[in-house]
């Protein structure tokens, strides 16, 4: 049996530990008899979606904006595969087989980032996308996001090749392709255009003036099917932008703190070093707080229609918004921590904060998307030292098990239903 585990791996995962492969087939498994039950822990949205753009599958050459708000290369993808099998189940079997591999993606680029660091703590890391609700869901029930979140991840690991490179001005392989895989997580899903946005300030940053104008050029032409896009199907606009931006704001920034809490909330229990007399963590919690009590007094989102958990909870528990406030005072209060004499994350995150403006803000577009860029794209060593500690990492292991299973007895009992 040991044997047999031993060589399921390939020659790269050599280093990993027996314990770390075990679980990685666990949690694999749990995949599986997540669509032999039917799993759906987004709360029936991701069942209603795949039901409903199904159409855009069976024929995706007549794409029409009217059922679907997304980019279309997810249709075409999933058309061409379920062209070949002919069966709604045999499409779902190749998502979920195919999104064991997610983790691994998500170790490659975890390595590079931190080549310094022990291989088991990152490859153990990397098998938390196993117990992310909406991950899940849309690979038993087959979703665009689950596509982008492929191509955005293979984006950012020749992305993160690039940087490590000595030499940064000139086109090369890792270039292109980094810039190739993030338009087609675009063409999956047009709110990762903001990650576009932020590699052009990289490479504004990093680069001559000569190699970025021809960068630019490249970015041009690869987003010149895009504006045929928006032209032909202006609706997908709409999902991209919307202008009540004190509700993106705020549902942007709670549902941002969902995933940052347990990183602050366990390395303060082991350090205990936060110093709230420090000029810095008071100029920010400040301007948190008035910025929440001014956008407060202008909310108006409907949270029937997503909004995050912690929106859900505020309604479901205590029947009014102080949670949901809370928790927006506290994302911005962590992002203002994380971004501190930092211009680069400051625009990433406020790409992130003003960028997802959408009509309707599910937290399933987060998911994993803040736990990427947190880990990959941000410019801190704070996750760093989280990474080395194997009993951190086990933590936020514990953390998203109780998020998943919570997801498990939603589906099962549908509390939604009473908010």
């Amino acid at each position: 049996m040991l044997n047999l585990v031993n060589s399921f791996f390939s020659k790269g995962l050599r280093e990993i530990n027996l314990l770390n492969k075990l679980l990685y087939l666990i949690l694999s498994f749990t995949l599986f008899l997540g669509l032999y039950f039917g799993e759906d822990t987004s709360g029936g949205g991701t069942i209603t979606d795949f039901y409903s753009t199904f159409p855009a599958v069976e024929d995706p050459l007549n794409f029409r904006d009217d059922i679907n708000w997304h980019f279309p290369l997810h249709y075409y993808f999933a058309g061409f595969f379920y062209y070949i099998f002919g069966s709604q189940f045999y499409l779902k079997l190749f998502f979920v087989v195919i999104t064991i591999f997610l983790p691994f993606v998500f170790y490659s680029c975890l390595k590079i980032k931190y080549e310094s660091l022990n291989k088991n703590n990152l490859f153990l890391f990397s098998l938390i996308l196993f117990l992310l609700p909406a991950l899940r869901t849309s690979a038993i029930w087959p979703n665009s996001h689950l596509t982008a979140t492929f191509f955005f991840l293979g984006s950012l690991y020749f992305f993160i090749k690039w940087e490590k490179q000595k030499i940064l001005n000139r086109i090369n392989l890792n270039l292109i392709l980094s810039l190739l895989l993030m338009a087609l997580a675009v063409y999956t899903r047009q709110l990762y255009a903001i990650v576009y946005l932020y590699f052009v300030y990289i490479f504004f940053r990093k680069m001559d003036f000569k190699f970025f104008l021809i960068t630019s050029t490249l970015i041009f032409v690869l987003a010149i099917p895009g504006f045929y896009l928006v032209l032909n199907w202006p609706k997908t606009l709409t999902l991209s932008f919307d202008s009540n931006l004190q509700n993106s704001i705020l549902i942007n920034a709670s549902i941002t703190s969902f995933y940052l809490i347990p990183f602050f909330l366990i390395n303060f229990i082991f350090n205990k070093k936060i110093s709230f007399k420090n000029k810095y963590y008071i100029i920010t919690s400040l301007f948190s707080a008035i910025s929440v009590l001014i956008l407060s007094n202008y909310f108006n989102y409907n949270f029937r229609l997503g909004g995050g958990a912690f929106i859900k909870l505020s309604i479901l528990i205590f029947n009014n918004l102080n949670l949901f406030y809370f928790t927006s005072f506290v994302g911005l209060f962590l992002i203002g921590i994380l971004s501190k004499k930092n211009l680069s994350n400051i625009i990433l995150f406020g790409l992130v904060i003003f960028g997802f403006s959408a009509s309707i803000i599910p937290q399933k577009y987060f998911e994993p998307f803040i736990l990427i860029i947190s880990l990959l794209l941000l410019d801190t060593d704070y996750f760093k030292s989280f990474l080395k500690n194997k009993i951190k990492i086990n933590l936020i292991f514990i953390y998203f098990t109780f998020y998943l299973l919570f997801a498990i007895v939603n589906d099962i009992y549908n509390f939604n239903s009473s908010i």
